[in-house]
């Protein structure tokens, strides 16, 4: 079993992106940074001798490490249990065994490659482009990279599919109620939902869950208007009834192009704030699959699933929370905060997440000049209002906007609020009106 000391990562490989991102999502990993992990290869070679062949893959996994890192030669001469080692102390460790094929005499090498996360992670793909030219076959029948990132990535394909189907059902029964389905989905959707149907579930209405990831994004881009000839005559007929009122005609004619357009036209397109929002879905359903079969993962796949996860998710989020009819907390005291008597800008609210300061002046009240006296009036009332933010301090009133001499009733009056500690769910309410843009710019 090879030692497990602490790898320290050198700055001069360019692992400190990797490293960054290998810490936030693989953090409940225990002892990654020191655990070893393995992988296992199995490859067929017909031409070469066995101590060939062994040389031959040998010099091939030293060729692999050395295109990306720094590589010191091999201490030993053993070409089945060996060492080899980056100039900063990272370490692989290699050991091959071989036996022959009962029908043919086929010579099958198990190659069991042993290193830590992060150098492994990149290094088995290298070296299986690296040995291919050696063998007539190579499969890879343990692989416990691919298994850590498996578990890390299936949470976020879960969520993001249940997010996306908790949207369209949503929406869909609040647009068309309890027969949305059947205006919505295809023969095929319908016939697909129907044979994969689960036992267990049978009260419930399963029809999102019972359709593929992919499959859901027709829901979402399907054109399912069923119209007829007889419809479509009508409706020319009708259009043409008012060729000599454009209103009239332009408002028949918007009506009945809409109901040719598919769902995403009609519905989402306005929706879905996310550009290439279908392919992005699509492109997460590939990363989904390769999780659910079970398939190798590269790390570069897991990241690409994270940054399609954060692109995707802040739109799902808001969209679920304007359809939900029960709101959540934050949408109560959001409404609380547009309710006051005071318009707060971006820069108001910024200020009040990261400070717990508000600076008040006439122009939050909408007016460019007050008197003194109309404003401490109206920061008087707001006091009280004041206090869904907590315990609130506020100066002295001060004046702008007037030369010496003049009165200062004619000013910009303004005025500095410092609050003690505000509640985490009003920050969160806040940052609620940040991403929905419910605050001036």
């Amino acid at each position: 079993m090879p030692p497990t000391t602490e790898v320290d990562i050198s700055v001069k490989n360019k692992t400190s992106d990797r490293q960054l991102f290998i810490s936030e999502h693989f953090k409940d990993v225990e002892d990654l940074q020191i655990k070893v992990f393995k992988v296992t290869f199995l490859l067929t070679n017909t031409t070469l001798e066995i101590s060939r062949m062994y040389s031959k893959i040998f010099s091939k996994s030293f060729e692999a490490l050395s295109e990306i890192r720094e590589t010191i030669p091999p201490k030993n001469d053993s070409k089945t249990q060996f060492t080899l080692e980056s100039d900063v102390g990272e370490q692989l460790y290699f050991n091959l065994s071989c036996i022959q094929s009962e029908y043919n005499n086929e010579n099958i090498y198990e190659v069991r490659i042993e290193g830590q996360f992060d150098l492994l992670e990149q290094y088995r793909t290298i070296f299986i482009k690296e040995v291919k030219s050696l063998c007539t076959s190579i499969y890879c029948i343990e692989d416990e990279i691919s298994n850590t990132i498996s578990i890390a990535a299936y949470p976020i394909v879960r969520v993001m599919e249940n997010s996306l189907r908790e949207y369209i059902v949503r929406f869909f029964l609040r647009k068309f109620g309890s027969k949305w389905w059947d205006g919505n989905s295809t023969t095929e959707l319908k016939a697909k939902a129907s044979d994969r149907k689960k036992t267990g579930w049978n009260n419930l209405n399963m029809e999102l869950y019972n359709i593929d990831f992919v499959e859901l994004t027709e829901l979402l881009a399907g054109r399912f208007m069923k119209t007829d000839g007889e419809f479509l005559l009508k409706s020319l007929d009708e259009i043409a009834s008012f060729r000599q009122d454009e209103e009239k005609f332009n408002e028949h004619y918007k009506r009945l192009r809409s109901k040719f357009l598919d769902n995403w036209e009609k519905y989402f397109k306005s929706e879905i704030e996310v550009e290439n929002f279908i392919n992005d879905w699509k492109e997460m359903y590939e990363v989904r699959c390769e999780v659910a079969h079970n398939s190798l993962l590269s790390l570069n796949r897991f990241i690409k699933l994270t940054q399609l996860h954060d692109k995707l998710k802040e739109n799902l989020v808001k969209l679920i929370n304007q359809q939900r009819i029960i709101k959540l907390p934050e949408y109560k005291l959001l409404e609380e905060v547009l309710s006051l008597q005071i318009k707060f800008t971006k820069d108001d609210v910024e200020n009040l997440i990261n400070d717990s300061l508000l600076f008040i002046s006439s122009v939050n009240f909408g007016y460019e000049n007050m008197t003194v006296d109309d404003f401490n009036e109206k920061v008087n009332v707001l006091r009280t209002e004041l206090k869904i933010f907590g315990e609130v301090t506020i100066s002295d009133t001060q004046v702008s906007g007037v030369d010496e001499g003049e009165d200062l009733q004619n000013g910009i009056p303004s005025t500095n609020v410092e609050f003690s500690c505000i509640p985490e769910e009003v920050i969160k309410a806040l940052h609620l009106g940040l991403t929905t843009n419910k605050f001036q710019a």
